[in-house]
């Protein structure tokens, strides 16, 4: 079996959280404008800093010890899962394409923490 020593989907996911957060926090810049008829700009700021706390965390998990980062993947790989179906964006969200880009994301996220859990050294 091949066994790999490089871990990369610590780096994935907390750019991957980090550009939706930054998104979020500045999406008036863009030219964007987000349904915010069901939610306030305070929640959708809220959410912005929900996900720069979660990138951080995971990166500085990451960097304190690999092995720990290893034992939490299945929960965040249950984690994303569950963005799947219940998305914390879903209501901001305007077009159809946007939750299939999302949700794929998400299934690639999840496979690529479960190929580095099992290819692990």
């Amino acid at each position: 079996m091949i066994k790999i020593n490089e871990i990369r989907s610590a780096y994935v996911i907390s750019i991957y959280l980090l550009l939706i957060g930054l998104f979020l926090l500045f999406y008036e810049i863009f030219g964007f404008k987000l349904d915010s008829s069901e939610v306030s700009i305070y929640i959708i700021k809220e959410r912005a800093t929900y996900y720069l706390m979660s990138a951080l965390l995971i990166f500085q998990l990451y960097i304190a010890s690999p092995e720990y980062y290893f034992k939490l993947v299945n929960t965040l790989s249950l984690v994303f899962f569950m963005f799947i179906f219940m998305q914390p964006l879903s209501d901001i969200m305007t077009h159809p394409i946007q939750t299939w880009f999302i949700s794929a994301t998400n299934l690639f996220l999840i496979a690529l923490m479960q190929i580095e859990k099992y290819y692990h050294k």
